[in-house]
């Protein structure tokens, strides 16, 4: 239960660090969060 509240926890954490790391670079636009939650749930998919 603990894990599974922490992996929660973590995936939230590692998107706003991916979105405030592409608005830093490129701007802040609906694709790139799109992009970078597709790729966060492809991680998060394979780390299972």
């Amino acid at each position: 239960m603990g894990l599974k509240a922490f992996s929660i926890d973590y995936s939230f954490y590692a998107k706003k660090r991916m979105i405030d790391h592409l608005s830093y670079q490129y701007g802040y636009t609906e694709e790139n969060v799109k992009i970078m939650n597709r790729t966060l749930e492809f991680y998060s998919f394979k780390k299972k």
